[in-house]
């Protein structure tokens, strides 16, 4: 009887040691994904930003939203973003409400952003415009820098300069 216990102390004393083992298994191998790409492959690089868009950048949101919209709306537009103060949003929200398809390492333009943030090279905020007659998303500028940081990072936080067009701006043109 005494050795029988004996046993039952040995089984769970093995027991609880490797469940302790792979406990801390477990967490090596979470604090390593952490850092890890999607494909584990190499270790993920934080990514810098500028703490305001670049000065070419309002050109081209200009550029794109004339497009859309007239000049005169286009031009008042872009008056907001330059003063709007900056925010962020994660990269899968933004491509989430602008309704875009995401351009992969076979673009050119995202393959230089995602050089970019695995060099540590800063990036440039978004410039987005809310239209919320239609309830859509327009990327004025950083669609390409969207796609790098998504294909890094989904749940990375993306700052943003963030202005809205409503229905009545339209009406008004």
């Amino acid at each position: 009887m005494g050795n029988q216990v004996l046993i039952k102390t040995s089984f769970f004393t093995d027991f609880y040691l490797n469940d302790l083992l792979c406990c801390q298994m477990i967490y090596r191998h979470c604090k390593k994904a952490e850092t890890m790409d999607s494909n584990n492959k190499k270790p993920k690089h934080s990514i810098v930003w500028r703490d305001q868009p670049e000065s070419h950048d309002y050109p081209a949101a200009s550029s794109y939203l004339c497009l859309l919209l007239p000049p005169s709306q286009v031009e008042k537009l872009l008056s907001q973003l330059q003063v709007e103060t900056i925010t962020q949003f994660k990269a899968k929200d933004i491509f989430r409400a602008a309704q875009l398809p995401l351009l992969d390492e076979h673009n050119f333009h995202v393959v230089r952003d995602l050089s970019k943030i695995e060099q540590s090279k800063a990036l440039s905020p978004l410039l987005l415009v809310r239209d919320l007659g239609k309830r859509h998303l327009i990327i004025a500028d950083g669609y390409h820098r969207l796609c790098a940081v998504y294909l890094h990072d989904e749940d990375a936080l993306i700052p943003c300069q963030i202005i809205s067009l409503t229905v009545q701006d339209l009406a008004n043109v």
